[in-house]
């Protein structure tokens, strides 16, 4: 058992390297990226599991289905859906997922609503559509620490402009290369900032992540918060987080969801 925990251990280690290494000779670069792709793919349905018999596990996303209290259940999460509007961006910070390894900052993940409670951005294998319950695991047991949602405030005609350029990228891949020159690849923070771009929004925060600066979903998030909204080109809908509470009464402790926007003035 100890030797499959080392093989394990071993081959994340040698991905991260590659992650962080780019050969410098284009063809084996290309030859890199082929190998790397769907490595990362695999990788990115597995979760970090350290509760068994105390060893490091992944254990397959689809097979999580437990709901920790410190997590945001769809049951909490979903009285808060009637907010939404179609073309509101919303950014989650997610646990257990390996991918966020190369993820920069708090946020995780970038994805824009749509109607009927359904969901379009990029996911690890392609620019897709489909339903929020099934975002963060939540249809199964909750992944989802934290999600923010933002409204731009532009005419119906951007709006709908700003969609369309989403739909318009339907069936791409997911850009493992982080190569935000590549229009034929999205990663998902990469896919909300070209299409806000598309109507004359330009997210101008960049982070490093691996090798390359990208627009991580963090960079996005600060940047509406502290150019965006004070220039009243967004507005806040919500930032659910679960926070925890001494309970006196119990003599334990307890945790409530919040909406961290009411905490803010």
């Amino acid at each position: 058992m100890a030797g499959i925990i080392w093989v394990i251990g071993i081959l994340i280690w040698g991905f991260v390297w590659v992650l962080f290494h780019p050969w410098k000779n284009a063809k084996l670069d290309e030859i890199r990226l082929k190998i790397q792709t769907p490595m990362m793919k695999i990788l990115s349905d597995y979760l970090i599991d350290w509760r068994a018999n105390n060893f490091f596990w992944l254990i397959d996303e689809h097979e999580f289905h437990e709901n920790d209290f410190n997590m945001i259940s769809w049951a909490e999460f979903e009285p808060y859906v009637e907010q939404l509007q179609r073309w509101d961006i919303m950014f989650t910070d997610w646990a257990r997922y390996i991918s966020s390894i190369v993820i920069p900052g708090t946020w995780k993940h970038a994805l824009i609503y749509l109607w009927n409670w359904e969901i379009i951005d990029a996911t690890s294998k392609w620019v897709t559509v489909w339903k929020l319950q099934d975002l963060d695991n939540l249809s199964r047991g909750s992944l989802l620490k934290q999600i923010i949602a933002f409204r731009p405030n532009l005419t119906d005609e951007q709006k709908e402009e700003f969609v369309q350029f989403a739909f318009n990228q339907l069936g791409k891949p997911y850009d493992f290369d982080y190569n935000k020159e590549d229009k034929d690849a999205y990663y998902c923070s990469e896919l909300v900032a070209d299409g806000l771009a598309s109507v004359w929004l330009d997210i101008t925060y960049e982070s490093k992540s691996v090798w390359k600066m990208v627009v991580s979903p963090e960079d996005a998030v600060n940047y509406v918060k502290e150019v965006w909204i004070p220039n009243w080109e967004f507005e806040d809908v919500f930032w659910l987080a679960k926070e925890s509470t001494w309970n006196e009464d119990l003599g334990e402790w307890e945790w409530e969801l919040i909406d961290k926007n009411n905490l803010k003035y």
